[in-house]
């Protein structure tokens, strides 16, 4: 659209399109032209110069910070061209070897295109500030790491664990599971219970989704490209950049939300930050954006699949299936473990709200082939489980 010189939010229609990449996941053969094409064994395939090429023309060079002119390497130029026609015939042999979408898809994709066009509108100021604060606050807790350790990195697991060690407290690994155990046992020594306090701070100090708000971010204030149609197996669209499927559901305040971008958050920078990502996603005027799930689609379809019929039954009755996992698995009560949930609102970040996330993952994980390396993944070993 911004090629053939259309004024800014003016898009062409996507009625006139039709994309082989979303022809190839409906028949189910997913990945890049490349895997695709050798997949459908097309006689035509894509010339494996390219990534050179790509690489050659279309990143700026390290040393200088700018990018190669084709017309200071006209072989290279030569060969890019003929690359990229290439490209075209792959996709055009591709979408020939593959059934034709059918009009409903067809009309969903349309949708899909316009709402990509539209994007969402981004408040720069809040992700930004949420990524300082979070830096400053991780910098401060690495220093306060050296200091007690005395060690030059205290982010290497392999020197931290060393140290540890050292302290007559040697541990298998430093996992948040592992460090869960560590700091319930009464018998660890007190820098190292300080030493896995600070560590578990600083794991929380992931801003990827306000990282990829910024990134994605374009030149009209909006985020484009978070969804991907037809992305999975079943049809779904998948999340990509700041994946707005899978939002966290912690809401810090405004008033903490202020002080963050002000500078004067301090140490609750982690979860104001964390609390912070829906906020920066802004609603036309007037509106609201509108949270829409199937509840517990996967795993309800999953369990009548496998005949599991006291998941079946939990579903028919509460609903409240992770709840359910995660009292079977981990030997809680579910009524207490739900109204626990009712009372917090599930803010995403409380004891209740971790335990009801650990079902969530078994539930899922399992269903979908996980099995013991998940479990172990999760720390089931911790809470007594046998996943021999």
């Amino acid at each position: 659209s911004h090629f053939v010189g259309l004024p800014p939010q003016t898009y062409l229609d996507p009625k006139n399109w039709r994309c082989s990449a979303i022809k190839a996941n409906v028949n189910g053969v997913y990945g890049s032209l490349d895997s695709v094409a050798k997949t459908l064994g097309s006689p035509i395939k894509k010339d494996p110069v390219g990534k050179n090429l790509i690489r050659f023309f279309s990143v700026r060079d390290r040393k200088t910070g700018v990018f190669n002119e084709m017309s200071d390497h006209p072989k290279q130029a030569e060969q890019f061209e003929s690359y990229c026609v290439r490209d075209v015939e792959t996709e055009f042999m591709v979408a020939h070897l593959l059934e034709d979408t059918g009009e409903d898809v067809q009309r969903e994709y349309e949708e899909d295109q316009r709402i990509s066009d539209t994007g969402i509108l981004h408040n720069e100021a809040l992700s930004t500030a949420a990524v300082a604060a979070v830096t400053a606050e991780k910098q401060k807790i690495e220093t306060q790491l050296k200091a007690l350790t005395g060690l030059d990195n205290p982010n290497s697991t392999k020197q931290l664990s060393e140290w540890i060690a050292g302290k007559g407290y040697p541990m298998a690994s430093l996992n948040k599971e592992s460090r869960a155990a560590a700091l319930a046992d009464p018998m660890i020594p007190d820098e190292v219970a300080e030493a896995l306090t600070l560590k578990g701070k600083a794991s929380l100090s992931s801003v990827s989704k306000h990282n990829a708000a910024i990134a994605t971010r374009c030149g009209d204030g909006r985020i484009r490209g978070s969804l991907q149609f037809y992305g999975a197996h079943t049809g779904r669209e998948a999340g990509r950049g700041i994946q707005p499927q899978n939002l966290p559901r912690a809401q810090a305040s405004d008033e903490d939300m202020a002080k963050m971008v002000s500078g004067n958050i301090g140490d609750r920078a982690f979860d104001v930050a964390k609390g912070s990502v829906r906020a920066s996603l802004i609603p036309k005027p007037g509106h609201k954006f509108v949270v829409r799930d199937y509840s517990a689609i996967e795993a309800r379809a999953l369990s009548w699949l496998a005949g599991e019929e006291w998941v079946l039954e939990e579903c028919r009755g509460a609903g409240k299936i992770y709840e359910a996992t995660a009292s079977e698995m981990f030997n809680a009560n579910k009524a207490d473990l739900v109204e626990a949930l009712k009372n917090c609102g599930k803010c995403g970040v409380c004891p209740a709200c971790a335990l009801r996330d650990k079902g969530k993952t078994s539930n899922l994980a399992c269903g979908y082939a996980g099995g013991a390396g998940a479990l172990v993944a999760m720390g089931a070993e911790y809470v007594g489980i046998d996943i021999g």
